[in-house]
């Protein structure tokens, strides 16, 4: 099986990210991982540190914890994908995203002030829903409305929140959502808690996205939790 991890921070770009992410490539690899997607936190308050830098600029700046690590893996049994984890000022709630590219980024300027309906709504103009949208560790606070959503986090690893794995569980089967696992990597205490595990290698995060479409072909990985998460079937 091959083991990827749904949900890590960097230091270069998330502040609350304590690990370098070459340091991060190495730990999880030393896990026993074979990858992970940096989804690093996407706000506006992060935007408007970065001063008097266009916004193609800040968006360049943005991605470069996914830059360092890709050239870093370039040598390695390792691969590193990109998504993204945004907040919207008016929710305090996140959310995470897999498929979209930068240029999206850099053409739509100041996304995170959109709300979250007109947000959705043009990500599915712009990508004809080949962009997949899930709530990040929903019931830390509360559950968005579901239309919005392709999928829920239904396991996140972080030791140090109070996350009700079981409760989202149980909330994407009702909706049919469909389901995923990370870490929520920050710091070490955060290595290979969570993931999917797949059996064959993933080649782009376009693949990825087509497998957790399909949702038929992977497992969950929950560190520290029963057998609801680990080595279960999604269906």
């Amino acid at each position: 099986m091959y083991k990827y991890d749904m949900h890590v921070h960097t230091r270069e770009v998330s502040p609350c990210g304590k690990v370098p992410v070459r340091e991060a490539v190495d730990l999880y690899q030393n896990a026993g991982y074979d990858g992970f997607v940096i989804t690093d936190h996407f706000r506006i308050d992060f935007f408007n540190k970065l001063g008097d830098l266009n916004w193609g600029q800040k968006i360049e700046r943005y991605l470069s914890g996914y830059q360092k690590a890709a050239e870093y893996v370039v040598d390695k049994e390792f691969q590193v994908f990109w998504g993204l984890e945004i907040s919207f000022p008016k929710l305090d709630l996140d959310f995470l995203l897999y498929g979209l590219s930068a240029d999206f980024l850099k053409k739509h300027k100041n996304l995170p002030n959109r709300t979250l309906g007109s947000f959705r709504n043009l990500i599915d103009r712009c990508y004809d829903n080949n962009v997949l949208f899930f709530q990040a560790h929903p019931f830390r606070d509360f559950l968005a409305p579901v239309k919005y959503l392709d999928g829920l986090e239904v396991f996140n690893g972080n030791p140090r929140h109070s996350n009700h794995n079981g409760k989202a569980l149980r909330c994407a089967r009702q909706h049919r959502l469909k389901m995923i696992s990370g870490s929520d990597f920050h710091q070490r205490e955060d290595l290979a808690r969570g993931g999917i595990a797949l059996e064959r290698k993933i080649n782009s995060i376009q693949d990825l996205v087509g497998s957790l479409k399909g949702q038929k072909n992977y497992d969950l990985i929950g560190k520290g939790e029963d057998i609801h998460y680990k080595n279960k079937k999604v269906n």
